[in-house]
Formats: C-alpha cells, sequence, structure tokens
C-alpha cells in the first residue's frame, strides 16, 4: 500500500512530493509529532509505521513496522 505526501501551501497546486510504502493493508490512520518531521501511520491489518519526513522527497522509516500493538477486539 502506498501513502502519498502533498505540499498544500499554495491552494491553486497541491503538488505530490514524496511516497511512503511499507504497509502490507490500506493506510487507515496518520498523525504528525509535534516536531512536525515524525508521522505515525497505520494500517487496517494492525500495523503501525514510523517515518522521518526531515526531507519529505525522501521519507524514512524509523525502525521496523510494528504488529499486534492493539489490545484483542472483543
Amino acid at each position: 500500500s502506498k501513502t502519498y505526501l502533498w505540499n498544500l501551501s499554495d491552494p491553486t497546486g497541491p503538488q505530490q512530493i514524496g511516497q511512503l510504502t511499507g504497509h502490507r493493508g490500506t493506510v487507515s490512520s496518520v498523525a504528525f509529532a509535534p516536531d512536525g518531521h515524525t508521522l505515525a501511520t497505520v494500517s487496517d491489518q494492525d500495523e503501525l509505521i514510523l517515518w522521518d519526513l526531515s526531507d519529505p522527497a525522501h521519507p524514512q522509516q524509523i525502525g521496523q513496522r510494528i504488529t499486534n500493538y492493539f489490545a484483542p477486539k472483543n
């Protein structure tokens, strides 16, 4: 699954600036850390990946994908 990064600073012409690959399923949630350079993505396969976006054109995965971190579903 791919997740795209967009530059929205120009409302007349948003531009795709990067791409995140690594999830086995569809990305269902994203959240930025307060530093603005770290992104967490979560897939529908209960995978969490942290990304270093210091260079948005070349995002880097931080560590390994984290799986099975949710509490069991009843």
